[in-house]
This record gives C-alpha cells, sequence and structure tokens, in this order.
C-alpha cells in the first residue's frame, strides 16, 4: 500500500501540483490552484500518517522525510493553513484531527486551535470538540483551548 500511495505522489498530474511551496515554522506555505489538488494532497498526507502508524515492525523504509508522520502532519495543516477554498476546509476537519494529534510544541498547538476556530466561523461546521479532543492527545487540561475566546492563545 506504501509504494501505491508513494505511486500516486509521483505520477499525479501537474495540476494536482503544489505551484508553491515555502518551509517555515510551524507549519510549511504549500499552495494550489485546483480545488481537487488541495483536497487529494492533504489526504494523501493523512494516509502516509494513517499507514506510517499501523506499518508492521518488521517493514523498514528509507529513512527520509517521507517516511516521518510528523512531517506529513505538518504539511496537512500547511496546506489548510496556505489554501482557505471552502468546500476543502470542510474536507480538512478529519486530516487536521490525525494531524494534529501528533503535534508536539505548543506553537503547532496554537496555530492549528487557531485554524481549526477560524474554519469553524468560516464553514459553520461545529469543530469545538475537535479541540478539546486534542487538548487530552496534547495533555492538557480540557477547556485549555477549547474555552479561550482568544482563538488559539495557549492559555496554560
Amino acid at each position: 500500500m506504501w509504494d501505491e500511495l508513494q505511486s500516486w505522489l509521483d505520477k499525479r498530474p501537474k495540476d494536482m501540483t503544489p505551484v508553491k511551496m515555502i518551509s517555515k515554522a510551524p507549519f510549511p506555505t504549500i499552495l494550489f490552484v485546483h480545488w481537487a489538488a488541495i483536497s487529494s494532497n492533504q489526504l494523501y498526507h493523512t494516509t502516509a500518517i494513517l499507514l506510517l502508524s499501523n506499518k508492521p515492525k518488521t517493514t523498514i523504509l528509507v529513512s527520509a522525510p517521507v517516511s516521518s508522520p510528523i512531517w506529513h502532519a505538518k504539511r496537512s495543516v500547511g496546506i489548510s493553513e496556505t489554501n482557505p477554498h471552502h468546500g476543502c476546509l470542510n474536507n480538512a476537519i478529519q486530516p487536521l484531527w490525525i494531524a494534529g494529534r501528533l503535534l508536539g510544541h505548543t506553537s503547532e498547538h496554537d496555530a492549528l486551535v487557531m485554524l481549526i476556530k477560524h474554519i469553524e466561523t468560516t464553514t459553520g461546521w461545529g469543530m469545538s470538540w475537535w479541540i478539546r479532543d486534542l487538548e487530552e492527545a496534547w495533555g492538557y487540561d480540557a477547556g485549555t483551548y477549547s474555552t479561550d475566546s482568544r482563538a488559539g492563545v495557549h492559555a496554560t
């Protein structure tokens, strides 16, 4: 399955590739011009996270950024930050939750919570429970972010 996923990445049409990428903290800027490219690439990174998180211990992958679930998590979040297409933001809810559970630094938590609150405001999709679940995964007390009215400001 991993090889098939990488084959998709290598053989995807030019319209599905980013037109601009900038490495920056906490998440890279990855710009796409087509809405289908936004969602499909984000789902590529989500699929990679899930496969890497569940790979058999006997499976050895080449040591590279593409073999790191955190590398994929940061790109998944970066895609949503960079590409605010409303339809794609709706599709991003689950990928952001999957990616968010892997993030370890408070700056990443702050930025992701701010993004989730932005998506909720923009789309009308209720997302507060996702934040409460991420708080638990990150080891914070309930309400650290989910009741903070300052949207993404770390409250501990």
